[in-house]
């Protein structure tokens, strides 16, 4: 029964790897030391929309809700992430407050979105630049984690865990 159990678990793991990685990034949870790091350098506030791009299994978007009251939208094209996402926001008790899109994010609505979490690979954050950032309200708020945003010039640079670098952006 161990057996089967653990070949479930690998194969799915593998789909949610086959199909994350096809959209832009393969899905790497984000640590907690690293996540709130970034949120904190936000400065998040009850009134503030944060869009989580890529958002897996909901994690950052749940800590901001919960911790900063915030609502969240993370868009997420993997089907198991999405509904894992949705999930873990209900048992959270931040279900209200938090909305998972399922899809692209640049097929995505930007409007009323006032902060930005990312963590993609350096050629989507090239697709962010170019096809997203002139989308969002000016004073819109942006963290990177690990790889800066191209032809963006940081306001704040900080190390997340294991000196990963995170990247501060204002639109």
């Amino acid at each position: 029964m161990a057996i089967l159990i653990l070949g479930i678990v690998l194969f799915m793991g593998g789909i949610v790897f086959l199909v994350t990685s096809r959209a832009g990034a393969p899905w790497m949870p984000t640590g907690k030391v690293s996540y709130d790091r970034a949120l904190a350098l936000l400065e998040l506030a009850p009134h503030d929309v944060l869009a989580d791009f890529g958002a897996g299994d909901g994690r950052v978007l749940i800590a901001a809700a919960r911790r900063y009251g915030v609502r969240g939208i993370g868009y997420e094209v993997n089907p198991i992430l999405v509904w894992l996402s949705r999930v873990r926001s209900y048992l959270a008790g931040v279900g209200e407050r938090i909305e998972i899109r399922s899809g692209n994010v640049f097929d995505g609505h930007m409007s009323g979105v006032s902060a930005v979490f990312i963590f993609l690979m350096p050629e989507t954050n090239v697709r962010v630049v170019r096809e997203l950032v002139p989308r969002f309200q000016s004073g819109t708020r942006i963290v990177s984690y690990a790889f800066p945003l191209p032809g963006m010039f940081p306001v704040r640079e900080e190390a997340g865990r294991y000196r990963v670098p995170i990247y501060l952006y204002v639109k």
